[in-house]
């Protein structure tokens, strides 16, 4: 679960909530690959219309882990459930800190990520999350 401010060419920004499932793999104490498949939600004015449509991402992220903070490189794709179906590649680079023992019995890490989109506004996006053991 995350909050993402989302930022355009224009000045023009939003924030906005993230639901996504990330499996893991952990291939040694260093290494691992994170999968990520999820959902938000974008709002936009435009000529005083408003808009509301979902925004599906997936992607996949290598991790490096030192200790507990561990960073990460990936790629994917977001569709965008708007008036023109846009499907834009993406590429996102992270920071984060991982629970040895999961925090209250439920939360494994938290997080901070940027991603670049390759839309024509050249979006951008900060995402400051917590990751639930389910």
């Amino acid at each position: 679960l995350s909050m993402i401010q989302v930022n355009g060419v224009e000045g023009d920004s939003l924030v906005t909530y993230d639901a996504a499932w990330t499996p893991y793999y952990l291939f040694n104490e260093s290494i691992a690959l994170r999968g990520n498949l999820g959902v938000h939600f974008i709002k936009t004015t435009q000529d005083e219309a408003q808009t509301e449509f979902s925004v599906w991402d997936w992607g996949v992220f290598a991790q490096y882990l030192r200790k507990q903070i561990f960073f990460e490189f990936g790629l994917g794709m977001q569709a965008w459930q708007n008036s023109t179906s846009d499907k834009n590649y993406f590429y996102g680079l992270g920071i984060g800190y991982v629970f040895h023992l999961p925090l209250f019995k439920v939360f494994d890490r938290i997080f901070l990520d940027y991603t670049a989109i390759s839309n024509e506004e050249k979006n951008k996006e900060v995402k400051l999350g917590i990751g639930f053991m389910l």
